[in-house]
């Protein structure tokens, strides 16, 4: 997306025509499955799991995964086709279809920053500060003119990333 993430929220951020997923790393019940990119195959046994009424998408700061779920999922994985098989009529997941981990965590007391949590419960759990370089635009040069990253131009971003989404996903 060519929206500023911080000057204007999760929800404008994600209703960009532009912003897109670039990868996202599912589980069922804490068992991770491989890590989705464009072009593989959808997870389907994670949608099944979602848009059934016993499972909840859980996040750390909720919100951003909701905004991206119903504004970029939605869309760019035509998830109105997706929820029919399921014998869901919107692709679009409620409220309280999600789970808020910091709201857990702030429950019991813990600080509401992921690393400290995790700190405080002695996991290991280290969030690299350039992973997320390939999601931002570049400035175009006289020899690329692009204005963001692809994974053939920046594959050792691309990697950063897509290795701090399989570490999210505990």
């Amino acid at each position: 997306s060519t929206v500023n993430l911080k000057k204007s929220g999760a929800w404008n951020y994600t209703k960009d025509p532009q912003a897109e997923l670039l990868c996202f790393a599912p589980s069922i019940d804490g068992k991770c499955l491989p890590l989705w990119l464009p072009g593989d195959p959808l997870p389907m046994d994670w949608f099944a799991a979602v848009y059934g009424s016993q499972h909840f998408a859980v996040a750390y700061n909720w919100f951003f995964e909701y905004s991206v779920f119903n504004n970029i999922m939605v869309r760019q994985l035509d998830l109105h086709t997706v929820c029919k098989q399921f014998g869901v009529e919107s692709p679009y997941l409620p409220v309280n279809k999600f789970d808020c981990a910091m709201a857990r965590a702030r429950t019991f007391g813990l600080p509401s920053q992921l690393l400290q949590v995790t700190q405080a419960l002695g996991i290991d759990f280290s969030k690299e500060k350039d992973y997320l370089t390939v999601t931002k635009p570049r400035k175009p040069s006289k020899l690329n003119t692009a204005v963001r990253w692809l994974p053939d131009t920046n594959p050792e971003g691309f990697q950063k990333l897509y290795d701090q989404c399989v570490n999210d996903e505990w």
